[in-house]
């Protein structure tokens, strides 16, 4: 019986290195004549290097006259429910090919965040967006750190609360 069990491990660790890019050693995706390169999908290496910022960094850059752009990384319906103020929403999941990505400004810094210091989105999101030459800073601590710091969160205003019996 250990066989069985000694290849679902074996199993079950590859599949979670296929799916944390940060523990496997992706190579780019192919493109060229089969796949536009403008159509190949992002794929994560694991040496890319990201700068993280911190809350106090994220807070002057936003108090400042810096021209940049702050990404929810999260699903809509999280950054419907709130957001940090000036954000623009753009899961992760949208992250697909550079067509996807085109209307973001090269010349601008880009700054990620998701939900906390333990969700993976915002650095996957950085490193889709640095591999195709945005200058992309990670805001590690997420809305979960800025919500802790008792700064404002904007919601959509679309977002009806559930009903209570």
């Amino acid at each position: 019986m250990r066989p069985p069990i000694l290849i679902l491990l074996v199993i079950l660790g590859f599949s979670y290195l296929s799916v944390h890019p940060a523990l496997a050693d992706e190579t780019p995706a192919p493109c060229g004549d089969e796949i536009p390169c403008e159509q190949a999908p992002l794929v994560a290496t694991a040496d890319m290097e990201i700068i993280n910022l911190t809350y106090e960094e994220l807070k002057a850059l936003l108090d400042s006259t810096e021209d940049f752009v702050l990404l929810d990384t999260r699903p809509i319906e999280a950054y419907e429910i709130g957001h940090i103020p000036d954000a623009e929403s753009f899961p992760l999941s949208e992250m697909t090919t550079l067509e996807s990505v085109e209307a973001l400004p090269k010349d601008k810094l880009i700054v990620v965040y998701c939900q906390s210091a333990s969700c993976p989105m915002s650095h996957s999101a950085a490193v889709k967006l640095k591999s195709f030459g945005f200058n992309v800073k990670d805001y590690h601590g997420g809305i979960q750190e800025w919500t802790e710091k008792g700064v404002t969160v904007e919601q959509d205003t679309t977002v009806i609360p559930p009903i209570t019996p």
